[in-house]
């Protein structure tokens, strides 16, 4: 299952205006290394239309002057954008398969994230039946204890998930339904 065949940003190859500002704060904020007890990451917020998407795709994709010369891109891990009129891009067991599909095909990761995927520890949990009905289960095995157990990298590396509102609740099993445990969005997931 390729990671990029339904995730990709509707507004890849567009033109990015007006938000250089917020590009430099994105790079600024990936080369400050966090404080102890300070947990890394940032989340971009804002109400619709506010451009947080175009960002993400402009980190991703830059197609302005300012994209191109911050260099978040080759920084870039893995990607995925929920999208409200694809409902195989907010569900939790793809968006799992297709972030180890990108994280096994990249070139920022050593050698021993893929080793770790054919171990019989791990392998089983990406079969898609196996990530159906755990996906927190994959997630931790092939995901997170993985990348946990890597040398911190020299440079610091970012992951995309974008419109995480249109997957809240929105899985293939109903909250009703749901198993203890297991998150019903990608937004629980993370």
């Amino acid at each position: 299952m390729s990671g990029s065949s339904h995730n990709t940003s509707l507004l890849r190859g567009r033109r990015f205006y007006c938000r250089e500002w917020a590009l430099e704060k994105l790079q600024r904020c990936l080369e400050a290394r966090p404080a102890p007890g300070r947990p890394p990451g940032i989340l971009v917020t804002g109400g619709p239309g506010a451009g947080k998407t175009a960002l993400c795709t402009e980190a991703v994709w830059p197609t302005s002057d300012a994209g191109l010369r911050v260099g978040l891109a080759p920084h870039c891990l893995a990607f995925h954008f929920c999208q409200r009129e694809d409902g195989r891009s907010v569900a939790v067991w793809r968006f799992v398969l297709g972030l180890v599909d990108q994280l096994r095909a990249s070139p920022l990761l050593p050698l021993g994230y893929r080793d770790t995927l054919d171990t019989p520890l791990v392998a089983p949990t990406l079969e898609p039946l196996h990530c159906q009905r755990d996906p927190d289960d994959t997630f931790k095995r092939a995901v997170l204890l993985p990348l946990l157990d890597l040398p911190p990298p020299e440079q610091s590396l970012f992951l995309v998930v974008d419109s995480l509102e249109w997957g809240y609740g929105a899985d293939e099993v109903s909250s009703c339904a749901k198993a203890p445990g297991r998150s019903s969005s990608i937004s629980e997931l993370l």
